[in-house]
């Protein structure tokens, strides 16, 4: 599985069906799952939506501090 080379690597069909893994989901049975809190969802939904807001707030800051020949740089450098 953890082969460099793609070829060499076994499917997910064959990682899923691997007796380690068939152990571990037969010791999880229905009873112990919970149900999601919904507090949790929104927690998730939360911290998503911030580190949008973050994101566009350090692109609004970086497009104000460089100038318009350091911007065309950086872009063809990436």
């Amino acid at each position: 599985m953890l082969s460099f080379d793609p070829k060499k690597r076994i499917t997910a069909k064959q990682a899923y069906e691997d007796p380690w893994i068939q152990s571990f989901i037969k010791d999880k049975t229905a009873k112990d799952a919970r149900p999601l809190n919904v507090n949790v969802l929104n927690n998730l939904m939360n911290f998503t939506q911030g580190r949008r807001l973050q994101a566009a707030i350090f692109q609004y800051v970086a497009h104000q501090l460089i100038s318009p020949d350091e911007e065309f740089q950086i872009r063809e450098i990436f």
